[in-house]
C-alpha cells in the first residue's frame, strides 16, 4: 500500500511503473483496472476492477487500503530493480493481460513517500517513455 507523506518541490520526477498490458500494448493499473493514457491525466477510480488477483478486492472502500492523497494519482517507484521486485506473477493476472515495468514520469502535484521499504513518488499526470 502505498504512503504518502510529503509533497515534491519537483514539477516533473521519473521512475518506473508496473503496469498489465493488454494485447493491444495499451497500459492499465494491475490493482484498479484503469487503463492508462500513455500521456495525460491520471483517471480517478470509482469502481475497483483487479486485474492482478494479489490485490484486495477492497482498496477503495477499507480505510486499512483507501488512502485519500492517492485519489487521482498513480504511484512510480523511483528504482527499476524496487519495481521489478514487485512485478506479480503473470499467473495472477487475468487472461489477456501481462505484467510489465515502464519508464515513466509523473508530473502535477507530485507527493513522495514509500510502498513498503520502497521508495515511491506519486502525480496526477503520466506519460510513458517506452
Amino acid at each position: 500500500m502505498c504512503d504518502l507523506n510529503r509533497k515534491s518541490k519537483k514539477q516533473k520526477q521519473g521512475g518506473w511503473k508496473i503496469v498489465a498490458v493488454d494485447e493491444k500494448g495499451d497500459y492499465y493499473s494491475p490493482s484498479m483496472g484503469c487503463k492508462y493514457p500513455k500521456k495525460g491525466k491520471v483517471p480517478v477510480v470509482k469502481v475497483q476492477n483487479k486485474i492482478d488477483l494479489d490485490f484486495n478486492s477492497d482498496i477503495l472502500e477499507s480505510p486499512e487500503t483507501h488512502k485519500s492523497e492517492m485519489v487521482g494519482r498513480t504511484a512510480i517507484f523511483l528504482r527499476k530493480k524496487d519495481a521489478v521486485s514487485r512485478v506479480p506473477y503473470s499467473d495472477c493476472f487475468l487472461h489477456g493481460y501481462r505484467p510489465a515495468v515502464k519508464k515513466a514520469i509523473i508530473s502535477d502535484d507530485i507527493m513522495l513517500g514509500s510502498y513498503g521499504r520502497h521508495r515511491i513518488a506519486a502525480g496526477r499526470h503520466i506519460e510513458f517513455l517506452e
